[in-house]
This record gives structure tokens, C-alpha cells and sequence, in this order.
């Protein structure tokens, strides 16, 4: 049970981990994208 339970918090940080690079990425692309344009 107990190593059930830490896997599943490793898979959910990963995800949360994931996002949250994804999202920064995808805010830095569209700064740079805008900051062209102006």
C-alpha cells in the first residue's frame, strides 16, 4: 500500500511538474512572439 501510495505522488508531481514547464514555456514563446510583433 505504501509503495503504491508514493508511486501515484510521484506520477502526480511529475504531471504537476510537467505542466508547470509546459505553461512557462508556452507564456516565454508568447511573450517573444508579441515582443517581435510590437
Amino acid at each position: 500500500m505504501l509503495i503504491q501510495r508514493l508511486l501515484a505522488f510521484r506520477v502526480i508531481n511529475h504531471t504537476i511538474t510537467t505542466n508547470t514547464i509546459i505553461s512557462a514555456n508556452i507564456s516565454y514563446l508568447t511573450d517573444k512572439v508579441f515582443g517581435n510583433i510590437q
